[in-house]
C-alpha cells in the first residue's frame, strides 16, 4: 500500500467498530508518543467540523486568530501554525468528502489523516487521494485468515508511516482494497 493523503476506513455494516478501531489506534499512538504534534479528533457527522478544529487549535495548541476574519484563512492559519511535528488527524463518521475537504490539513509528511465513513458514502471520496481500508466482522470461517489479517494490520501501520504494529483481533477483519 502506498502512502497517500490519508486512510479511509469504511464498512458496509453499521456499528462494526470503525470508530473503535480509530480510537484504539489513537490510544496506542498516544501511549507510544508516535505523534508528538498531537492527535486531533473531529466528529465528521456534525456540521461544525471547522469550529471543532479551530476550538482544538485554541484550547490545545494555544493558537489565536486575531485579525483573521475569514473561515478559510483561519483554517489555513491553523494548519500553518501547528507544531512542526508528526500529527494525527482523525475525522470520525464523515458523511462525504465535500463536507470535510476544506478542513483537511495540507498534504505533507507532517499530517497523517484517518477518516471513518460508511460504504454508502464511498463514491463521494473518489476525488480524494486516500487509501481505502474496508472492515467487516470476523466469522468462524475467518479463523484461518488471522495471519492474513495480521499482515493487513502491518500494512495499515506502514500506510500511516508507523513502526508500531496494530491489530484488533476478534472484532474486525482488516481487508485492504
Amino acid at each position: 500500500m502506498a502512502v497517500k493523503d490519508g486512510v479511509l476506513i469504511s464498512s458496509t455494516e453499521e456499528n462494526i467498530g470503525k470508530k473503535d478501531l480509530a480510537w484504539s489506534y489513537a490510544q496506542v499512538c498516544l501511549k507510544s508518543d508516535i505523534y508528538p504534534g498531537g492527535i486531533c479528533w473531529l466528529k465528521g457527522h456534525r456540521n461544525d467540523v471547522s469550529y471543532q478544529l479551530l476550538n482544538f487549535a485554541v484550547e490545545k495548541l494555544g493558537l489565536t486568530f486575531d485579525g483573521t476574519p475569514h473561515l478559510k484563512d483561519k483554517i489555513r492559519h491553523c494548519w500553518n501554525q501547528w507544531r512542526q511535528e508528526d500529527t494525527l488527524v482523525i475525522i470520525s463518521d464523515a458523511r462525504d468528502y465535500q463536507s470535510v475537504r476544506d478542513y483537511l490539513p495540507p498534504s505533507n509528511r507532517q499530517f497523517k489523516v484517518l477518516i471513518t465513513t460508511k460504504d454508502m458514502y464511498i463514491r463521494t471520496w473518489e476525488e480524494a487521494d486516500f487509501s481505502l481500508l474496508r472492515v467487516r466482522p470476523l466469522t468462524y470461517e475467518d479463523e484461518d485468515k488471522v495471519v492474513s489479517s495480521s499482515e493487513r494490520a502491518r500494512d495499515f501501520s506502514r500506510l500511516l508511516g508507523l513502526g508500531v504494529f496494530f491489530l484488533a483481533i476478534n472484532t474486525i477483519s482488516l481487508v485492504g482494497s
